[in-house]
């Protein structure tokens, strides 16, 4: 940061990396492809901001939300009030070139203690509300408030209530 301070993002659970330790990562920029902890669990991603150093494989369990908040950042205050300026419009992409449908749906946050949501997306023909027929679980509210751009082949997103 420009200050000097550290800080820490993790993305849990991913299959493959892209990057490696000390490149420089570009907003946008895909970074590795979601797993599922070898058919352990269905496929999601776990994002997190850590502003004190906790070991990779480190949980809160026991935590209070007062000490959680020591360690942690709520994800999207934190990444708007650092966040440089972007002088070109952000864009949300959408075709429908195939019979296809993926559908973009969203979960009410599921822990109190953090900003989270989850993403899902699912393609089957028409879409589906369906949790077992789901694919592809995104967590983390950053992951589709602060994109810029979506661009899957035919896409629709839908608040989930």
């Amino acid at each position: 940061m420009p200050n000097g301070s550290l800080f820490w993002s993790q993305y849990a659970h991913l299959k493959d990396m892209s990057v490696k330790v000390g490149d420089i990562v570009s907003r946008g920029q895909e970074i590795g492809t979601i797993g599922d902890a070898n058919g352990k669990w269905v496929s999601h991603l776990h994002f997190e901001i850590r502003i004190k150093d906790v070991s990779a494989n480190g949980w809160v369990t026991g935590w209070t939300k007062e000490k959680i908040s020591q360690y942690y950042a709520t994800p999207t205050p934190f990444i708007s009030s650092h966040r440089p300026l972007v002088s070109d419009p952000i864009t949300l992409a959408s075709s429908n070139t195939t019979s296809v449908s993926t559908t973009l749906s969203w979960n009410k946050p599921t822990f109190p203690s953090f900003d989270h949501y989850e993403l899902y997306r699912s393609a089957e023909a028409g879409g589906t509300s369906d949790p077992a027929k789901r694919t592809d679980i995104l967590s983390g509210n950053d992951i589709a408030k602060n994109i810029d751009t979506i661009s899957f082949t035919d896409n629709a997103l839908v608040p989930k209530t």
